[in-house]
């Protein structure tokens, strides 16, 4: 029996739309493939241009010669190799640039077909602009992908000119670019060497306020781990969750990796303000093709899942302390506002410029500017001792106390003449589960004021009306 061969395997067209389905569904991770291949070319500004009718990523890298553009366009093939280190000066720099290389794969041009049907590259190097031009639709009415021939064309050029100007054109679908902008900010790493501009806006990450902890640290399995933990102050923070980038660039958060935070303590209430953003090299094995997860059978993703639960299980722990910690000073400073509004002569406030007063106080949905608010409480605690009612000829000075849930709802202090509020007492407990334990206290001293200026039971009784009446009139 006769045997056929042949020397090659042969791939359709088909598999050019099949890949950018699979491997791009979100329009961002096109400019990020572009991006990156500029932060791989030395690059130390990247413009990207979006109309309804064209697309530009401008560069001004090293370039590429006719021969370079030529491999560019090889599918699943890269010279490059992610991770190592390269240093180049380019042009009349005086000063060589040292990068690591992020791309490997040789499918990121791919990712064009998914919005345009042309694309278009000219790129300048050593005095030699070369040139060419890839139109999707031409290359899929071809049965095999050796059946399509690209032509690269070369003229001379300024022998100081460099860089890459990508253009696609005859566009499937509208592009936004303050969403492309705002993806291409979160997901790449802001570093000082590469400026990246979407229709002359320069990237930058929004400064989110809250609570902010750097984690580098070495692990014996995951190798070096460096990046932010951070807590934020908004309950529903947009971008909540755990990130992890390899060689700079995020690699989406695979949902088992989100699902493990809510096993660690304090998950919970935590889940939709925690943002934890790492770097972690050594995970590169286990990243997918397409950047857009990880191959959970590999043993790193089962390393990574444990330090993941370990970390949040530590810093969670320590964050509600924390946190537990500064509500009750809030709470303690809301407390002695009401009584200097209702009781003393002195008047205390706690507001922050250009927001409602309500949006700092304990128990609101979310609260803005906690640290200015904590500041306040701790500039408000200070001055307590300058509370002070007088009453009856006497003066009475106020303050919280820890005296336990056995202790009594409230002591006298003979010698400070103050009236010491129990903060552990099971009603004090009950009305701050309510968001009412500062009119708590200014029943509780309003009864003890009244009980320290009476002799019999009348007299308290026409006291604490007294009291009680005078707090309502200042409100």
């Amino acid at each position: 029996m006769a045997q056929q061969t042949d020397k090659a395997l042969r791939v359709g067209t088909s598999i050019v739309s099949h890949l950018s389905d699979a491997f791009y569904e979100d329009t961002a991770r096109v400019f990020e493939e572009y991006v990156t291949n500029a932060s791989d070319a030395f690059a130390t500004h990247v413009r990207v241009k979006v109309t309804p009718n064209i697309v530009e990523i401008e560069d001004d890298g090293e370039g590429m010669t006719p021969e370079e553009l030529q491999h560019f366009f090889y599918i699943a093939h890269s010279s490059k190799k992610a991770g190592e280190f390269r240093e180049l000066r380019i042009g009349k720099s005086k000063k060589a640039i040292r990068r690591q290389i992020i791309g490997q794969f040789g499918i990121g041009k791919l990712s064009a077909y998914k919005f345009a049907d042309v694309l278009a590259i000219k790129t300048w190097k050593a005095g030699t602009m070369a040139s060419a031009s890839l139109s999707f639709s031409n290359l899929t009415s071809k049965e095999y992908i050796e059946d399509f021939v690209l032509e690269v064309h070369s003229e001379k050029a300024d022998p100081a000119k460099h860089g890459t100007l990508v253009e696609m054109t005859s566009l499937k679908q509208q592009v936004y670019p303050k969403i492309i902008g705002k993806r291409l900010a979160k997901r790449l790493t802001a570093r000082p060497d590469l400026q990246i501009e979407v229709n002359g806006e320069q990237l930058k990450n929004d400064k989110v306020s809250g609570k902010e902890i750097k984690i580098d640290e070495d692990h014996p399995k995951l190798g070096h781990i460096k990046g932010t933990l951070l807590y934020s102050d908004d309950p529903d923070y947009e971008d909540a969750g755990v990130h992890i980038r390899v060689y700079g660039r995020m690699v989406n958060a695979n949902p088992r990796l989100l699902r493990s935070i809510y096993n660690v303590s304090g998950a919970m209430t935590l889940t939709q303000r925690t943002f934890l953003d790492v770097n972690i090299d050594a995970l590169a094995p286990a990243v997918l093709a397409h950047r857009n997860g990880f191959n959970e059978d590999h043993p790193l993703v089962g390393e990574l899942e444990k330090w993941v639960k370990t970390r949040l299980n530590s810093e969670n722990a320590a964050y509600l302390r924390d946190r537990r910690d500064e509500t009750d000073k809030l709470q303690e400073a809301k407390v002695l506002v009401t009584l200097s509004k209702r009781l003393s002569g002195v008047k205390m406030a706690m507001s922050v410029p250009g927001k409602s007063k309500s949006q700092i106080m304990p128990g609101r949905k979310r609260i803005r500017n906690r640290a200015e608010a904590l500041k306040e409480a701790d500039d408000i605690i200070a001055k307590k001792d300058e509370l002070e009612l007088e009453f009856k000829d006497k003066k009475f000075a106020f303050d919280l106390a820890s005296l336990g849930e056995n202790g009594d709802a409230w002591t006298f202090d003979e010698k400070k003449r103050s009236v010491r509020i129990n903060s552990e007492h099971p009603l004090f407990k009950e009305a701050k589960g309510r968001k009412s334990q500062d009119l708590y206290a200014l029943e509780t001293a309003i009864v003890a004021i009244a009980f320290h200026t009476s002799s019999k039971h009348d007299e308290f009784k026409k006291n604490y009306e007294e009291l009680a009446r005078t707090a309502v009139k200042k409100l």
